[in-house]
């Protein structure tokens, strides 16, 4: 089992704009077969309150890497993707073993 940890700086303003587009790419991944997510906003610690983080658990690399190609071959989600730019300062994914 792994856990796919991706970090989003969130650019000021943008937080409803966000959570509108992260609905329609919640129904889009689910289509494609992919794990739900946990979702959270940073309150304390070295993160500003910009900062959303999102967990989801694979069964193991060779499913996330399937996952993963089969969401860059579809047009919904390049299309999410492509817009989401204007929302997000920048990205960071981190994967690790779940013990």
């Amino acid at each position: 089992m792994i856990l796919q940890r991706t970090i989003h700086w969130v650019k000021s303003g943008k937080w409803d704009e966000l959570m509108a587009l992260e609905a329609k790419f919640d129904a889009c991944l689910k289509r494609l077969g992919w794990p739900p997510r946990k979702r959270y906003q940073a309150a304390i610690g070295g993160l500003t309150t910009n900062t959303e983080v999102i967990e989801r658990e694979w069964e193991g690399f060779a499913a996330m890497e399937a996952a993963l190609a089969k969401a860059l071959a579809d047009a919904e989600q390049q299309a999410l993707g492509k817009e989401s730019e204007s929302l997000i300062e920048a990205s960071q994914n981190e994967v690790y073993w779940v013990l």
